[in-house]
């Protein structure tokens, strides 16, 4: 049952590097210059500062005012399953020069409600949604934590793959599993989650759906 506990530690493990690897990234932007910039460390007073400069805190608060006010919906707010700087053209990041004023700033959100994926763009300067593509489905969401722990109990409990694990030889207290989506399947197919599972031990790998 520990086997769990140990993908849930390496998770949180990536996530404390990103978030270590992000905030050097703002720290040194924000370091000493003559653009005026503050030092601040309260993210809720961040203005971008790129054009490539990931979405502010008050830029995403910004994005759910606009999303709450958008007419479908109105009545029911949506799960976001992805929310990122919706990227201006290469050639106007390439041409920017420090105290230009930024390219518009758009955020481009993937977002679902009562069945039905919404792909969307959403205009900071003018506040509003400019593009919404939907599509029936779930749109295959990403992978969260629980479904992760549940593919590991699921693979851990299977008699067959411990069989196999104990023929190579290998200590289970060496193993550690990952879990991703397999892929895309037809709206043919039968309706049913499933997940691919690597187990990496501490000198090979083996994959396993």
């Amino acid at each position: 049952m520990e086997k769990p506990y140990r993908l849930q530690f390496l998770i949180i493990i990536i996530s404390i590097a990103v978030f270590t690897c992000a905030y050097s990234r703002n720290t040194n932007l924000r370091s000493s210059s003559n653009t005026g910039v503050h030092n601040s460390n309260d993210h809720f007073t961040d203005t971008p500062l790129h054009p490539l400069y990931p979405l502010t805190v008050p830029e995403i608060n910004k994005i759910r005012s606009i999303l709450s006010a958008y007419e479908p919906f109105s009545s029911s707010f949506p799960s976001i399953n992805t929310l990122s700087l919706d990227e201006p053209d290469k050639s106007q990041v390439v041409s920017w020069k420090t105290g230009d004023p930024l390219p518009t700033r758009r955020a481009s959100v993937l977002a679902v409600l009562d069945g039905q994926t919404h792909v969307l763009t959403v205009d900071l300067n003018l506040g509003v949604v400019t593009t919404d593509v939907v599509n029936v489905g779930s749109g295959y969401p990403m992978l969260t934590t629980e479904d992760q722990l549940t593919a590991s109990l699921v693979l851990y409990s299977d008699l067959e793959f411990n069989n196999s694990i104990l023929a190579r030889g290998v200590d289970f207290n060496d193993l550690v599993c990952g879990s991703s989506s397999p892929s895309w399947f037809a709206r043919t197919r039968r309706a049913k989650e499933s997940l691919k599972s690597s187990v990496f031990p501490v000198k090979t790998h083996l994959t396993i759906t």
